[in-house]
């Protein structure tokens, strides 16, 4: 700020003692005139201190003449930059211009000093932000790995869940047929006894029909005796009854051949 101020001071200083030299004509080959340019009128100009002539401001002039025209303008760009060299020495050697130039030194100095500060501050500031940028790209790196090993981690675990879900679908399916293979051991079983009791049930179904083909055997045996024998008593039966019929037949006309004698002894 203060370096700025005094650049301004020094800039407005050096256009006083240009306008001072452009102004009363110190300096120029036309000794005392201001070189004019084309289209412009020049008077005399007093100087200050060397000579006693009153100035004149610069007049248009509507005719394109004028006097102490210069025939090139780069001699009027020299004569120009002279006095404003000029100007500037005469400002410098002067108390003003002194006190002003230690001012500006002074001002140069902290600007300088601003510049070097500004500069740490910058070195700082860049050297903190390429010390974030590689604290930020080492903690990229890290987060990459991490994101890479937990990934990886996902990975296996996932792998290691699809084994663990294969392993459980083989240990069921396993358990699957071995609880088929027991149960169809346990149907075989109850078959095996279900044709054992069968077996059994046929075993006494054959010895009841065995029993009861003795016994219809015997009961054949003891009608066919029965039936003999009572043949042989109907026979025996039917003898005694010719017999005892016979006999009574006999007795009977007996008593009536006795009935009869008496009858007829009666009569």
């Amino acid at each position: 700020m203060y370096g700025t101020m005094n650049m301004i001071q020094a800039l407005l200083l050096f256009l006083c003692g240009l306008s001072m030299v452009a102004g009363f004509g110190m300096v120029g080959p036309q000794h005392g005139r201001v070189a004019a340019r084309p289209g412009f009128v020049s008077t005399p100009a007093p100087m200050v201190g060397f000579q006693n002539q009153q100035a004149t401001p610069f007049v248009r002039s509507s005719s394109k003449t004028s006097l102490n025209v210069m025939p090139d303008t780069v001699e009027y760009g020299v004569e120009l930059v002279s006095g404003g060299a000029m100007a500037c020495i005469l400002t410098y050697m002067s108390p003003f211009g002194q006190e002003h130039s230690r001012s500006l030194a002074s001002g140069l100095e902290r600007v300088q000093e601003d510049i070097r500060q500004d500069t740490k501050r910058k070195l700082a500031y860049y050297a903190a932000k390429k010390q974030a940028q590689q604290q930020l790209l080492v903690l990229a790196q890290q987060a990459e790995q991490e994101k890479t090993v937990a990934l990886t981690a996902a990975a296996i675990f996932e792998e290691a869940k699809v084994k663990v879900e294969q392993e459980d679908m083989v240990d069921a399916a396993n358990k699957r047929r071995e609880e088929q293979e027991a149960e169809q051991e346990r149907i075989q079983e109850a078959d095996r006894i279900l044709a054992e009791q069968e077996a059994e049930v046929a075993k006494a179904r054959a010895k009841r029909a065995i029993a009861k083909a003795k016994s219809r055997s015997i009961a054949q045996k003891v009608n066919t005796k029965k039936r003999s024998l009572a043949t042989k008593m109907l026979q025996s039966n039917a003898k005694t009854l010719v017999t005892s019929t016979a006999i009574l037949v006999e007795s009977r006309s007996i008593e009536l051949k006795v009935e009869a004698k008496k009858r007829s002894l009666a009569t």
